[in-house]
């Protein structure tokens, strides 16, 4: 990946690692906090150990948010 991927992966991954604190996801938080300081300093290593799990951490977010919806329309 190149340096200005990097970058802007680093951009991404801090949007998402807000956006995930706003609704309690706390295990995407923290994966994207990784994935914004490794992209930040370059390490590709930790970038690729990461970026993997984000889908299915969406995923399971989704399903906790599509639950609590459900739940305030019944």
């Amino acid at each position: 990946m190149s340096e200005s991927d990097l970058a802007t992966l680093g951009i991404e991954a801090h949007s998402l690692k807000g956006t995930s604190a706003t609704f309690g996801a706390e295990t995407l938080r923290s994966t994207a906090e990784c994935i914004e300081k490794a992209a930040k300093s370059g390490d590709q290593a930790t970038v690729d150990q990461f970026v993997p799990s984000v889908p299915s951490q969406l995923e399971s977010v989704l399903t906790e948010l599509n639950r609590f919806s459900s739940a305030l329309s019944a």
